[in-house]
């Protein structure tokens, strides 16, 4: 059984329930407005969950309790916390050797101005400060 983790059907996710249709796959949709988990209690699904929430809190809450739950999932929980945070996702990267652009993180205004002044570019991104 693969439970797919939704609060909203797209495109893209009754394609995804057509294709396991067309293969006998059996499937279950998670509505993620409707679904509830108790914490220390055996998750009622047997089988895979594939999460394709588009809210990143409530699919990080989701994928945390089901991997505690021994759920596998689709991805894990962890994957998803990275992957949800660009600072996380950066470090993650340059740590495994792959190309990123130059990446200064800060924490006030004034370090922010700091680290662009002695960059000599233009600051940016989010919660960056432009000089």
């Amino acid at each position: 059984m693969v439970g797919i983790l939704c609060s909203r059907v797209r495109v893209e996710e009754k394609a995804l329930f057509e294709a396991l249709r067309r293969r006998a796959i059996p499937f279950e949709r998670l509505d993620e407005d409707r679904i509830k988990f108790a914490i220390g209690s055996p998750f009622p699904h047997a089988g895979v969950v594939l999460d394709r929430s588009i809210h990143h809190g409530r699919s990080l809450y989701a994928l945390t309790l089901l991997n505690a739950a021994g759920v596998p999932t689709v991805n894990r929980a962890k994957v998803a916390r990275i992957c949800g945070d660009k600072i996380l996702t950066t470090a993650a990267l340059a740590r495994d050797g792959l190309p990123v652009p130059r990446t200064v993180v800060t924490f006030t205004r004034e370090s922010a101005l700091e680290a662009t002044r002695q960059d000599q570019r233009p600051g940016c991104g989010r919660g960056g400060a432009r000089a």
